[in-house]
Formats: C-alpha cells, sequence, structure tokens
C-alpha cells in the first residue's frame, strides 16, 4: 500500500497528469485529420482504428518517458549517489539514456510513417487483398457513396396519400444525406428508376456507381408510423446498419426519424460531419403536421412537372405549397419550394408574367427572412434572379446553396444554366458533368451535359451523352430533339438527323414521335423536309390539346410546308393561325421574346415585312445575346430570317454574325437549313459559312 501511495505521490509531484491531458488533446486532433484523410483519399475501415492502436501503444511511452525525465530534472546525481538505493543507479542511468524525449518523438514519426506507408500502399497498389466491395472496384465509384432506393409501401396503387408520404420520407433523407460533404449521394432521378425493382443489390450499385445502398419501407397507419431502414454492402450484401422505427405520427416524429437515420449511415460509412450539416440535421421545418402533408403533395406534382410536355404539374406544386404556407407561416422550406414552383410554371410557359415572377420573388424572400441559411431559399432565390438576368448575384446564391448542400443536383442545374445565359458554354459544361455524376440515370442532366458541350471548344465530346440520354430515356422527346440539333448544328448532317427521327419513330411510332417533337421545335419540320413532310400532312392541331405553344409550332410547321410547295393560300391560313395565337398570347406575356420572336417569323410568312421586322426587333431588345446568350441567340436567329424573307441580305448576315459571335453551334445549321437558300452567293454569308 505504501508503495502505491509513494508512486501516487510521485506522479503528481512529477506533473504526470498535464503530459497526459497533453497527449490526449493532442490524440483526438490527430484522428480527427486520420479521419478526414481517411474520407478524402477513400481508404479502408482499419485505417482509422489502425490510428488509434499506434497511439495506444504511444501512450504508455510517453508516461514513462515524462516519469522518468521529471525524475531526472527533480534528483541531481549527487542525490541520486548518497541515496539509500544505490543499486538503482545504473538502471535509472540506462532508462534515462532510452526515455528520452528525442526517442519518444523518433517513435512518434516511425508510428506516423508507419500508418502513412500502409495507407499509401493500399492507396496505390490495389487497396489491399479484398478490401474494396465489388461495386466499389468500377471505375469512379466512391466507397463512401450510397443510393437510397425508394422505399417500399403496403398502399395499394390509387391511395396517393401513402405513396407521397411515403416518396416525401424518401425524399427528405436523399435531402439530409446530400448535406455531407464527404458522401456521394445519388440523386432521387436515378434512384426512382429501381422502384419496385427485381434487381440485384450489386447489379444496382454498379449502374449507379455506389458501393453501399440503402433499402427500407414506410408505413402509416391512423396516428402511427413505421419505418425500417437497412444500409447494405452492395458487394457482399451484408448489412452494415439496420433499425426499425415504430412512433406516434407526429411532425416532431417524422423529422426525428429522418435526422436519426442520416445520422447512423453517415456514421456506418464514417462521413465526416461538419457543424453545419450536423446543425441541419436538428432543424425542424414545421410542427404543424398537415402543413408538412400538403409540402410532400407539392414535392410530389413539383417532381412530376419535370417530366415532359402537356403536364399541368408545376400549378398544382403552386397550388400544394401555397397552402402549406397558409396553415403555417413560419415553414420555410415550404416558402422556398414555393418560389421555385413559381419559377418553373414561368419558365415552362404556363404564365409567362411580371406576376408570376413577382410571386417566386416573394416567395424566396420570405423563405430567407425565415431562415437566413437555408440552402433552399438561396437556390429559390437564385432561380429567380437567373430569370431576371441578375446573373452575379444568382451565382452568389447558388454557390451559398452548393456550400451547404453539395450534393445537390438541382442547384448545380440552376447553376448551369445561369453560365450558359451568360455564354459560357464550357464551365456550364464541367457543372453539369457534376451533376451527371451525382444523378447518372437522369436524361434531362445527361441532355444538358450534352447541349454545353455542343457549344463548347469541344462539341464532338456531346454525342456519347445524348447517345446516354436516348438510352435511359427512349421514350421522351428531348433526348431525340437535342442530338438531332447536335447533328444538324455541329455536323451539317441532314442523313445523321433523320437517323434519329427514324429511331424515335420506331421507338414512339411515327405520329406520336413526330407531334412531341414539334411540340418542341418545329425547325426540323423545314430542314429535314420529305418524311417529316409526310408526316405532318397526317398531323392535325387536335394532336396536341390545349398546348398553345405545340400548336403554334404546329400552324408554323404547316405553313412553312404550304410555301415550299408552292401553295401560297394554304401557307398564309397556317401562318394568320400562329399569328391569332401569338397575338393573344403576347397581351398577357408582353414581355416573352421567344414568343415575339415567333410573331415576327409569323408576320413574315404573311408577307407583313414592317410588323415583321418591328416584332423581331423588339424580341430581340428584351434578351439581346449579351445579356442571354440562349434566348438572345435564338431572337437573332429568327430576325435573321424576316430580314431574308424580304431580301435584306446585309441585315440577314449582320444577324448571323452575331448568332454566331455568341452560340457557334448555328455554324451548322446554316449550312442545311432551306431557309438561307437566298443567301448562298452572298459573299458575307460564304465568309460566315468559311469559319
Amino acid at each position: 500500500m505504501s508503495h502505491l501511495k509513494q508512486l501516487i505521490g510521485e506522479i503528481h509531484r512529477r506533473s504526470l497528469w498535464q503530459v497526459l491531458g497533453i497527449y490526449v488533446v493532442g490524440s483526438w486532433l490527430v484522428l480527427q485529420a486520420v479521419d478526414t484523410l481517411a474520407g478524402a483519399l477513400n481508404l479502408p475501415d482499419w485505417a482509422p482504428p489502425f490510428a488509434l492502436f499506434l497511439l495506444i501503444i504511444g501512450l504508455p511511452i510517453v508516461l514513462a518517458t515524462a516519469f522518468v525525465q521529471e525524475g531526472a530534472a527533480l534528483t541531481s546525481p549527487e542525490q541520486a549517489g548518497n541515496g539509500d538505493d544505490r543499486s538503482s543507479v545504473p538502471d535509472r542511468t540506462t532508462q534515462r539514456r532510452l526515455l528520452t524525449w528525442r526517442n519518444a518523438m523518433l517513435g512518434g514519426v516511425g508510428a506516423a510513417l508507419l500508418w502513412g506507408g500502409f495507407a499509401a500502399g493500399w492507396f496505390l497498389f490495389g487497396r489491399g487483398p479484398g478490401g474494396a466491395s465489388a461495386a466499389a472496384e468500377a471505375p469512379g465509384v466512391n466507397l463512401r457513396s450510397v443510393a437510397v432506393l425508394p422505399f417500399a409501401t403496403r398502399a395499394t396503387s390509387d391511395d396517393q396519400e401513402a405513396i407521397i408520404f411515403s416518396q416525401g420520407m424518401h425524399d427528405d433523407i436523399l435531402t439530409h444525406l446530400s448535406k455531407i460533404e464527404s458522401l456521394k449521394v445519388i440523386s432521387r432521378t436515378s434512384v426512382m428508376q429501381y422502384e419496385d425493382t427485381r434487381k440485384p443489390m450489386r447489379e444496382i450499385a454498379s449502374e449507379l456507381g455506389v458501393s453501399t445502398v440503402v433499402e427500407g419501407g414506410v408505413q402509416r397507419a391512423g396516428d402511427r408510423v413505421r419505418v425500417n431502414v437497412q444500409l447494405i454492402d452492395a458487394s457482399t450484401d451484408e448489412h452494415l446498419w439496420a433499425e426499425t422505427y415504430d412512433e406516434e405520427l407526429s411532425a416532431e416524429t417524422i423529422f426525428a426519424i429522418q435526422s436519426d437515420i442520416a445520422r447512423e449511415i453517415a456514421a456506418a460509412l464514417r462521413a465526416t460531419l461538419t457543424p453545419e450539416s450536423t446543425n441541419a440535421f436538428e432543424n425542424r421545418p414545421t410542427a404543424n403536421l398537415e402543413a408538412y402533408d400538403l409540402y410532400l403533395a407539392g414535392n410530389y406534382y413539383w417532381n412530376r412537372g419535370q417530366l415532359g410536355f402537356l403536364e399541368t404539374a408545376p400549378v398544382t406544386a403552386v397550388e400544394m405549397y401555397a397552402k402549406a404556407v397558409e396553415l403555417d407561416p413560419g415553414f420555410a422550406l415550404a416558402y422556398a419550394r414555393l418560389s421555385r414552383a413559381h419559377t418553373l410554371t414561368y419558365t415552362d410557359y404556363y404564365d409567362v408574367t411580371a406576376g408570376r415572377l413577382r410571386a417566386a420573388k416573394e416567395a424566396s424572400e420570405s423563405a430567407l427572412r425565415l431562415d437566413p441559411d437555408l440552402p433552399e431559399a438561396h437556390l429559390a432565390f437564385g432561380a429567380y434572379l437567373s430569370e431576371t438576368r441578375d446573373y452575379d448575384r444568382a451565382l452568389e446564391h447558388l454557390e451559398l446553396t452548393l456550400h451547404e448542400q453539395p450534393n445537390y443536383p438541382d442547384a448545380l442545374l440552376v447553376k448551369g444554366s445561369v453560365l450558359e445565359k451568360l455564354g459560357r458554354w464550357d464551365e456550364a459544361a464541367v457543372v453539369y458533368e457534376k451533376a451527371a455524376a451525382l444523378d447518372p440515370r437522369s436524361a434531362r442532366i445527361a441532355v444538358a451535359v450534352g447541349a454545353a458541350l455542343t457549344r463548347s471548344d469541344a462539341p464532338e465530346e456531346a454525342k456519347p451523352h445524348l447517345d446516354r440520354a436516348i438510352a435511359l430515356a427512349p421514350e421522351q422527346i428531348l433526348p431525340y430533339a437535342t442530338q438531332i440539333s447536335f447533328h444538324l448544328d455541329v455536323e451539317a448532317d441532314r442523313d445523321a438527323a433523320i437517323r434519329v427521327v427514324e429511331q424515335g419513330s420506331d421507338r414512339m411510332g411515327r405520329l406520336e414521335f413526330a407531334a412531341h417533337l414539334l411540340s418542341s421545335t418545329p425547325e426540323p419540320f423545314r430542314v429535314l423536309s420529305g418524311g417529316l413532310a409526310e408526316i405532318l400532312d397526317q398531323l392535325s392541331v387536335s394532336a396536341f390539346g390545349a398546348d398553345t405553344i405545340s400548336y403554334v409550332h404546329y400552324f408554323l410547321a404547316k405553313g412553312d410546308l404550304y410555301g415550299r410547295r408552292k401553295q401560297p393560300e394554304a401557307s398564309r391560313a397556317y401562318y394568320d393561325s400562329a399569328r391569332v395565337v401569338l397575338e393573344n398570347e403576347l397581351r398577357a406575356w408582353s414581355d416573352d421574346p421567344a414568343q415575339g420572336s415567333w410573331l415576327a417569323v409569323a408576320y413574315a410568312g404573311l408577307g407583313q415585312e414592317t410588323e415583321a421586322i418591328q416584332e423581331g426587333r423588339r424580341a430581340l431588345a428584351l434578351a439581346p445575346p449579351s445579356v442571354d446568350a440562349v434566348r438572345g441567340s435564338v431572337s437573332a436567329w429568327r430576325l435573321a430570317q424576316a430580314y431574308v424573307a424580304f431580301g435584306d441580305a446585309s441585315a440577314a448576315v449582320e444577324q448571323l454574325e452575331t448568332v454566331l459571335a455568341t452560340d457557334p453551334a448555328y455554324w451548322g445549321r446554316m449550312h442545311v437549313d432551306p431557309v438561307w437558300d437566298p443567301l448562298r452567293d452572298d459573299p458575307r454569308f460564304q465568309t460566315l459559312l468559311g469559319r
């Protein structure tokens, strides 16, 4: 007992508590650095525990060194020599020679080199035997990558409320995970394609480029909610984590479940949680369950509203979000989504009015006022600013969104669209490619990458992305329309474009494909005459329902067709139908350059020179290429068509020069579009063609 008291006294006397405290704090900092490196370099799970093991070994060595060296300082050689136990002096001298601070530091350096050597060897030479999953061995796969598959529900197909709730839980968990910078999280569009799939887990992981997959189910019954979730290693089908939640139904409970699931997945994947992401997990958007249900319904229609033409879902989404914020005026997230739904309603031509943009602005400002740090609020305000052409501020808010939520393809898509409007095509392509890595099975993003590359310094790189878009969505028109444009704009290759028309027609049916293509743009029907003209003869305006944009395109295409057939009366009749619709639209949408530029084409078809030139110039003034490279180039292109229709070659070429200076992709179409045939012998036009 006396020896123990003597030892404790020596520990106090030699200040070993301070040494222990310093070592523990230093070890904690080392482990944080190791965990960060492990995440950044995709090191295996043994890397952090191995570092901890080395630190544990080092602890007694450091304490023993401190004990001996402090003893040396407190006991002079004369005192040691005159002590009672003289035989202990040689042993203590040996200890002091071995247990020095220099040797301890060399040992620490050696331990660091040992850990670094193992880690570097794993990183450079195959990641160890069996260390990586089969999914992770695929090129570009991040070991901290996860796909959250759609949650199963026992609801019947007509139980829409249960389906919306299940999809809403899935969306919110994805949103939580996307805020963790060290995770690669596959976006909703890609994972929704695996709803009710029977594919093996390994195959799903390979297609999505991930190493782990989350699956689960949601059941809402009465006043209770049951959620079961499991995180699975795709290579072994091993459950890395699983949990079942069976709780009383309330907004607080739902958000707590979502946060806990995201936190547990992050922990299982050893992802680093920043203070910002941790705080985001604790955020409770609303305490009103009914408001939350309306918010989820808004999300459901918002997602549907991005799928294609003739879909009024964005308008319904606005209604749902508006009801949610009416029930809970403090619901910042619902305000942010309300703003984005207003903006989508504007950009998709359901309501291209100043009032709609003003509503988007007010909703986003409400979201920012309620929660200035909310990523979705900054995204909503950035999307609004993009439509008002305040691009610098839009990019600032989008960067704030991506700082807080780096795995957010929607924010990357909006950022890419802003860069396109600025004519920064190469930068836009890079941003879209980042979005594609997070949403690899999204045809919409593949189209965005391809379209940006078409106008970049490397247009030939667009083709694989456009091929992939068609493979991902063989029954959607946008991938086909974009690839047709690629063949015409970049390659000036009518035959290749016609092959794409045939491919789409075989897949969708000739008439259905032609109707959808015409809903997108009427120009291929002018450039690709022949087979498309025959199909156009079989189409009627009734094929487009109440979609005014589509049947304006139909009237314009028919007017051009009969003009080329030398049937002026029929041509004028169709151009006049287009004029009537467009004039009516512009009474409400006077600030829309797209409708104005089409009206200029209609006037030109009717031979109304003054009106055509005046409307074309007005549309161009609303969005010149220097302000909006996308819409401005289109307006200048159509104004040039009006000039050439009335024989003003000089003015037409001047507009085409403006187009090519902003959007080089139009160069190829100038070669193949018959509308420019009157300019073929013009020297300035030939100079443009010779670029």
